[in-house]
């Protein structure tokens, strides 16, 4: 078992400062800031061309191998006792082979996996490789622990996704285990009380604040960020949709913007947005310049995402696409830059555009069949 697990794992020794940093906090639970950020002088920290130019295929592709290498590091140590990690241990190039077990799962998927993997083994230490007997007494303190329904199902899900893809042992096929879970999480169900979760609206003002940022602010990037932002709140498209859908797929009309979002190699969606300012400001002509410009460009042509990361104190974007988290901080930014207050700001989310034609469509007294076609999702 030792050499086996000497030929799994990395030398401690041969870590660099942050690997071994990694490795000694990698179960250590990081406590939340109380205060909440002030974002009225947000600006990000990446500098001016700090980085070099990137796709989001790009992008998408190195967090999966991120992911991916968080995984096979967490189940190394057992390779010897998993099955097809095992076929590979004396191969001098096993790490390869290993990393191609996770097949065609996306980042976030992966993503998702290492994060429960790691709470399940703070959970349940001895958990790998999974067992019968242990995943029942996994369950028993799932119920004793009154974890929700959610919970528990999520431990289950990346159990099972390991036994798919690293050949261990799955619970699915054991009826009683089934039948367990199922009665653990009704029975949970039955004593929790959710919490109504749910992305607000914008309202009006919010809106209005956009198209204000979008035609009055002097600085270009920003003009274009805010412009951008209500087009998907007009599209009622997820920013995943607007990262995949490349400027030059962008046809504009008298009515209407519309793009095409790639969001596989079989599947496109179309984001369609009405030309209403609720204003009177132009907020499109920011966006149809910033695209007509990169139509003509060349490096610029090659992106594959709408909404470019911006640079330091707004003076322009950076070569890279605009992560979630710096896009909702840019997003409640501009809402304060557009005089809405902190606080209600605050309350907006990136969700909470996907929600504004739904909101409209259902105070217009539109019918849910035809308010299911607004950025296909049926409420």
């Amino acid at each position: 078992m030792l050499r086996y697990g000497a030929l799994a794992t990395p030398c401690y020794e041969n870590l660099t400062g942050l690997q071994k940093w990694r490795v000694d906090n990698g179960f250590t639970p990081v406590a939340e800031d109380s205060v909440a950020p002030d974002l009225s002088n947000w600006t990000p920290r990446s500098k001016l061309g700090g980085g070099p130019p990137t796709a989001q295929r790009i992008t998408e592709v190195n967090l999966k191998e991120k992911f991916t290498f968080i995984i096979i590091g967490i189940l190394a140590p057992f390779a010897a006792m998993i099955p097809f990690m095992a076929k590979h241990m004396e191969k001098t190039d096993r790490w390869d082979h290993w990393k191609k077990l996770v097949g065609k799962a996306r980042y976030s998927r992966l993503k998702n996996v290492a994060r429960m993997l790691r709470k399940l083994i703070s959970l349940c230490p001895n958990i790998l490789p999974p067992a019968e007997n242990l995943v029942r007494d996994l369950l028993g303190k799932t119920n004793d622990q009154k974890k929700s329904p959610t919970v528990i199902m999520s431990y289950w899900q990346v159990l099972v996704w390991i036994s798919k893809n690293f050949g261990t042992y799955d619970p699915d096929s054991a009826r009683d285990l089934v039948n367990e879970i199922d009665s653990i999480q009704d029975s949970v169900g039955n004593v929790l009380t959710m919490a109504e979760k749910g992305a607000k609206s914008l309202t009006m003002d919010a809106a209005k604040a956009l198209e204000s940022v979008a035609c009055v602010e002097p600085l270009q990037p920003v003009r274009c960020a805010a412009a951008t932002f209500l087009f998907d709140n007009a599209s009622s498209g997820r920013l995943n949709n607007l990262q995949h859908a490349p400027p030059i797929s962008f046809v504009s009309s008298d009515k209407t913007l519309d793009p095409m979002a790639n969001q596989d190699k079989n599947r496109s969606v179309p984001l369609i947005a009405a030309r209403h300012c609720f204003t009177g400001k132009p907020w499109c002509s920011p966006a149809e310049v910033l695209l007509r410009d990169k139509r003509y460009s060349e490096p610029c042509r090659l992106e594959d995402y709408c909404l470019p990361a911006p640079a330091a104190v707004h003076q322009g974007f950076l070569q890279t696409p605009c992560a979630s988290h710096t896009a909702l901080s840019l997003f409640t930014s501009l809402l304060q830059q557009g005089g809405l207050p902190a606080e209600e700001a605050a309350e907006f989310t990136l969700a909470s555009m996907r929600m504004w034609m739904h909101d409209l469509a259902h105070q217009a007294n539109n019918s849910a069949d035809r308010r299911r076609y607004l950025g296909e999702c049926l409420l």
